[in-house]
């Protein structure tokens, strides 16, 4: 019931759902920003690269539903975010979830196989 309920009041104020992921919102400016709404189960992640859009969007929802900021995210389903603010970059990983894992089915001390090349090198030479 308060799936719904979130999710009449943001497609109210003009956000959309994404074809992708049914729980994930976005909201487009007309002068380009934006900002992305992540649901699952109770919690909600807010990113937007402008931060007084982020802070208006914010506000509004909290207006409407109570809410608490937890801060910076750092891992949400399985995927550790970390982000380096002075090279404007994220990188999402996900290796506290593969030794959780390893953990899980005591096979921390399991001998590591060569795998395929896990990326493309693309260059102009033939």
């Amino acid at each position: 019931m308060w799936y719904e309920w979130f999710t009449t009041h943001l497609l109210r104020i003009g956000c959309n759902k994404c074809n992708a992921d049914p729980n994930v919102y976005i909201q487009k400016t007309k002068n380009g920003t934006f900002i992305l709404l992540g649901l699952y189960v109770a919690d909600s992640m807010i990113v937007s690269p402008n931060l007084a859009y982020f802070e208006q969007s914010k506000a509004e929802l909290a207006n409407e539903f109570a809410m608490a900021d937890s801060g910076d995210i750092s891992y949400c389903l399985g995927i550790q975010v970390m982000s380096c603010k002075e090279l404007k970059s994220i990188l999402l990983t996900q290796d506290k979830y593969n030794l959780d894992i390893l953990t899980q089915f005591d096979m921390n001390d399991c001998k590591l196989v060569s795998a395929p090349k896990s990326f493309l090198e693309l260059s102009s030479q033939k």
